[in-house]
């Protein structure tokens, strides 16, 4: 099936390309083909540092002799790196083009893992970071509109599958290194090299990305856009102009944020809360993020035939019923603890893509690029903020919250969601 949709792609791929003289050959299917392929695996490329900080730093704080609250530090200089890149990518992309400035940032973030592998201090590792961040940011954010734009929303969410493939496989080269004796160090130099592999591949298929598919005709508009300005939106503030940009915006924070509540606080909520034992609480928040990579994959063959709104309004209902079952869930309670963490994860799966993939036939064309700078730079937010404002909460109260505040955020995310989208499944095939 997976083969079949892939060779739907590069047959309407290939029949909306108009070669120049002599082009013929170079823009036929191998070339369709191989720009999906480059496509899977600049996220693949994306997902292996994300992991590696919190895999490597039980050890890496003790050899550099850095604090173990210091992971916080490095890791709010990341995501502040994504936020900033995030925020300008619609400008530079009016400059220079998706494939360009994806080479360019994955030979940041190589290098930068490059950097980190010979740092001798912490401060070091913050240094590295600062363009760590920046790269990954504008390779999520470009790549993700060159998606909403040219393809259909199967192959937005095929390729956040891969992003998790790529979080994955990273841990598990950290670990093969340790075993190997070449300690965190060769962890980083091994992932940096297979980024920088990947940024000479970019670099050598440029001319891959110079007539991609041209976009849809879109079937109806959700919410009609507006242009702040002649060629569309730019910034940020010109995103938030745009009608209906205040729920798409909130959408993101709430959903990256209880993503990242689940993420982080599953397990110390079935430890502490639900007096589970530690090593299965473990396994059992791991099924979240496999719950999720799997999800993407299976929500991309049928997101075609459900369409982009019915996927949302498929996935908020598995969230609303994973966290309500784990709201009720009794103490002890393993099964319904798993089955809750699935139906989330699952759930997950094709919010953060579709919610992307819907950005051009929602605010327009013109608008896109600007648009889904701001729905990244939220995401970010969203995932930043809401794991640090639960642990104040729960200084002052309990980690039982936790399920309560996930529905808060869920049930916020469903309600912008149906207010944007309220006419759009009618219009959709």
């Amino acid at each position: 099936m997976v083969r079949n949709s892939l060779r739907e792609a590069v047959a309407e791929y290939d029949g909306q390309l108009v070669p120049r003289a002599g082009e013929e050959d170079f823009y036929g299917t191998e070339n369709a083909m191989f720009l999906l392929l480059i496509l899977y695996l600049a996220f693949i490329g994306l997902g292996l540092p994300d992991p590696l900080l919190g895999a490597a730093w039980p050890i890496l704080h003790e050899d550099l002799g850095a604090p173990l609250a210091a992971e916080g530090l490095i890791y709010i200089i990341i995501s502040g790196g994504t936020v900033i890149s995030a925020a300008q990518t619609a400008r530079v992309l009016r400059h220079v083009g998706t494939g360009m400035l994806t080479a360019l940032c994955t030979l940041i973030t190589g290098a930068s893992l490059l950097g980190m592998s010979l740092s001798t201090s912490v401060w070091g590792i913050c240094a590295f970071a600062v363009p760590l961040g920046l790269g990954a940011g504008a390779v999520d954010s470009a790549i993700n509109h060159f998606l909403a734009v040219h393809y259909s929303s199967r192959h937005q969410n095929w390729v956040h599958g891969f992003w998790g493939l790529g979080a994955t496989i990273g841990p598990y080269l950290l670990a093969w290194s340790l075993m190997c004796g070449a300690g965190w160090q060769g962890g980083y130099r091994t992932v940096a090299c297979l980024q920088l592999a990947l940024a000479a591949l970019l670099f050598a298929r440029l001319k891959s990305w110079n007539h991609p598919p041209q976009p849809p005709e879109p079937q109806a508009a959700p919410a009609e856009p507006e242009d702040v300005a002649g060629e569309g939106a730019r910034g940020v503030c010109d995103v938030l102009r745009l009608r209906g940009a205040r729920y798409a915006l909130t959408m993101c924070v709430c959903y990256c944020g209880v993503e990242a509540l689940f993420g982080i606080w599953t397990c110390s909520f079935l430890v502490v809360g639900k007096g589970l034992d530690a090593a299965l609480a473990a396994k059992l928040a791991a099924l979240f993020f496999l719950s999720i990579t799997f999800g993407r994959f299976g929500s991309g063959l049928i997101a075609n035939r459900l369409g982009d709104v019915r996927m949302l309004r498929l996935g908020t209902a598995l969230m609303l019923a994973g966290v309500a079952l784990l709201l009720c869930m009794p103490q002890h309670g393993v099964l319904p603890a798993a089955l809750a963490i699935v139906l989330f994860g699952v759930g997950c799966a094709p919010i953060y893509p579709t919610i992307m993939h819907l950005a051009p036939l929602t605010f327009g064309h013109q608008n896109a690029a600007a648009v889904i700078s701001a729905q990244m730079v939220f995401f970010y937010i969203g995932s930043s903020l809401m794991p640090l404002l639960f642990g104040g909460l729960i200084k002052v109260s309990t980690i039982l919250l936790f399920p309560l505040v996930s529905l808060l955020l869920t049930g916020l995310l469903t309600v912008c969601l149906y207010r944007l989208y309220r006419s759009a499944a009618r219009s959709q095939p």
